[in-house]
């Protein structure tokens, strides 16, 4: 979790795409989409943050989790408005 908090927004943008078909997949299928769905909408709220503009490189290796939380919280406000 104190690595991949902080690393989530690196690749959110890519992910929201893959968790709607995964979810379009499982409905398909007479399963329940809510998982994949959920993942979906944080994804979205970790591309809305200031870490999704880095990159594997440009991220400090040492990135606090509570400052990645504090941006999440954030972002997450900044949806709902």
């Amino acid at each position: 979790m104190l690595n991949m908090v902080p690393r989530i927004p690196l690749d959110s943008g890519r992910w929201i795409p893959e968790m709607e078909e995964i979810a379009d997949t499982y409905k398909q299928f007479g399963m329940t989409p809510k998982f994949h769905e959920g993942a979906k909408d944080l994804m979205q709220i970790a591309l809305n943050t200031p870490l999704s503009a880095e990159t594997r490189e440009t991220l400090p290796q040492d990135f606090d989790i509570q400052e990645a939380l504090e941006m999440y919280v954030s972002a997450l406000g900044d949806l709902k408005s």
